[in-house]
């Protein structure tokens, strides 16, 4: 699949077909009540270095009509009607990303008098990715990355 992106004078076309990368790594374990150590093999995804912030205004920028101050503006605003929204227990649709949704976990207790407050352990954010993203991260486009077994 491809799309056009709008450089400063001219037209690019970009490949949509990126591939995610994965390293083989092997890890000790000893199961509970085992003496024995064994050695096993997993999958760990090759991180990429991070799109900040910056990179991500300018590339947008580069695609559209917003200059990078006025994308800047809006993904500021953005983060901050979402911070708005998570914190007044509402859960966030971003676009064709996923929902973003506030979770909370507390203390069990006996009695339903007994929960208060301060029996709450953590408040946080689970994301839940859209159909389109999770259709994107599927196993076709992933490959071996070229680097050397790690061990942890």
């Amino acid at each position: 699949m491809f799309f056009i992106a709008r450089s400063r004078f001219s037209f690019q076309f970009l490949n949509n077909h990126l591939m995610l990368e994965y390293y083989i790594t092997e890890r000790n374990f000893k199961q509970i009540g085992d003496s024995e150590v064994k050695t096993k093999y997993f999958a760990v995804l090759d991180e990429k270095t991070l799109l900040d912030t910056e990179e991500l205004c300018q590339r947008v920028a580069d695609c559209s009509t917003l200059a990078k101050p006025e994308m800047r503006l809006a993904l500021d605003m953005l983060v901050e009607m979402t911070f708005e929204a998570l914190k007044g227990g509402r859960s966030v649709r971003l676009g064709e990303l996923g929902i973003l949704h506030p979770t909370m976990t507390s203390a069990v207790q006996e009695n339903k008098e007994d929960v208060t407050v301060e029996t709450i352990k953590k408040i946080s954010c689970n994301f839940r990715q859209s159909k389109r993203l999770r259709k994107a991260l599927n196993n076709e486009h992933i490959r071996k990355a070229n680097i050397p077994t790690k061990n942890f």
